[in-house]
């Protein structure tokens, strides 16, 4: 719900932005038209771990002495207007000039529910009781929207605290019910009725005002992109998280088929979504331009196929950034013939020099921070730990 108690206003105040929560409640045609300073943050999370080597992190078998497996031929890499990517990238090759692949991205588990809840608090050993990255994120972006943090594809259990969540929460099955005339007014109706006791319902004006008809194919992050691109256009949200079920990607057995059906219409429709946001403009340009976006995963895949032709888990993973403050077209970092992640100087983002670290997920969650509100850390984030290569 849009609420904030102790703990996010403490939040906020150690970043500096208190009063960016608790200012005006912005319409859908404030939020089309207005020109007050206003950013956004997006997280999409496609759970089970992602296979870098099928999309952002193309291999080469002979290359590599066949200590990695593509599982496709060099010739079926797909050509970006920068770079190779693998046969798997789907539509959203076509926006590499704006993309930044962050390259050996380490949550140091192989355990889902771990990697999971690290990615979430945005650090490496993060406790259960640790705020969500979105809602510091929430806390640190500037903007008058209502809701600091709105989290699709979620349920409050997700979020593992005792405390009642700081989020704006819509469950997959809500998102999906929107698009869905059969059951819609029903259930919908149901819903809003269970609200009524609110006094400000920024969430349910969200969800009653969200188009119907679908814009995006993916029958699982197709209706949360749906209903982030509404939440962005009228400025309902400062920070949204949009999430795949827990183990969407995790193929044990046929893999690459698994990957093939789940992860390229997930992919297509995130580059739909980029090209919605390039296509609405407000008094400020286009929402891409005040958009910040992040796609990863818990964890990678391993460099080889067992014998049902499955992968297992792999400590290093790709992620990818878009939008506001990144800088399109680079890459940071890189996996070795191995595909180990190799340490870099953060600072270039190439393995070389003496200031080398590895990746972790800390250093993208820093990065997100110092994006949103720069020369502000909080919560434990490092300044030092910003991957400047990553930056404008």
């Amino acid at each position: 719900m849009s609420r904030f108690t102790r703990r996010s206003l403490l939040g906020a105040a150690v970043a500096g932005t208190a009063g960016t929560l608790l200012s005006g409640q912005g319409s859908v045609s404030e939020g089309l038209l207005g020109s007050s300073p206003r950013q956004y943050v997006v997280n999409i999370f496609l759970w089970g771990g992602l296979d870098g080597v099928l999309t952002v992190d193309p291999k080469d078998a002979t290359a590599s002495g066949h200590r990695i497996q593509p599982g496709y031929r060099p010739d079926e890499r797909r050509q970006g207007s920068h770079r190779l990517f693998g046969p798997l990238m789907g539509a959203l090759s076509r926006h590499d000039a704006e993309l930044c692949l962050v390259h050996g991205v380490r949550t140091e588990t192989l355990a889902h529910p771990l990697g999971e809840r690290f990615v979430r608090r945005g650090r490496v050993k993060a406790s259960a009781r640790a705020p969500w990255l979105g809602e510091l994120l929430g806390a640190s972006l500037p903007g008058d929207a209502p809701m600091a943090h709105l989290a699709l594809g979620a349920s409050p259990e997700d979020f593992g605290s005792e405390d009642t969540p700081e989020s704006a929460i819509v469950s997959t099955e809500l998102a999906q019910v929107l698009l869905d005339p059969r059951v819609r007014a029903e259930r919908l109706g149901s819903w809003l009725r269970s609200r009524r006791h609110l006094q400000d319902d920024a969430l349910g004006r969200l969800v009653s005002t969200a188009e119907h008809s679908p814009r995006f194919q993916d029958p699982v992050l197709g209706p949360q992109l749906q209903l982030a691109l509404h939440a962005l256009q009228g400025n309902f949200a400062k920070a949204v998280t949009v999430s795949t079920p827990t183990l969407y990607l995790d193929a044990h057995q046929e893999h690459l088929e698994i990957q093939r059906r789940r992860l390229v219409p997930a992919l297509d429709d995130i580059a739909r979504f980029m090209d919605a946001l390039k296509s609405v403009h407000t008094a400020r340009g286009s929402l891409f331009e005040q958009t910040t976006m992040v796609i990863g995963s818990e964890f990678g895949r391993a460099p080889t196929y067992d014998g049902s032709s499955g992968k297992d888990h792999w400590p290093e993973s790709s992620w990818v950034l878009a939008g506001k403050g990144i800088r399109g077209g680079a890459t940071v970092g890189e996996t070795d013939r191995e595909l180990r992640g190799l340490a870099i100087d953060y600072r270039t983002g190439r393995p070389g020099g003496d200031q080398r670290r590895l990746v972790l997920i800390d250093a993208l969650s820093a990065t997100l921070l110092h994006v949103a509100n720069p020369g502000s850390m909080s919560h434990g984030f490092r300044s030092e730990d910003v991957l400047q290569c990553a930056l404008v």
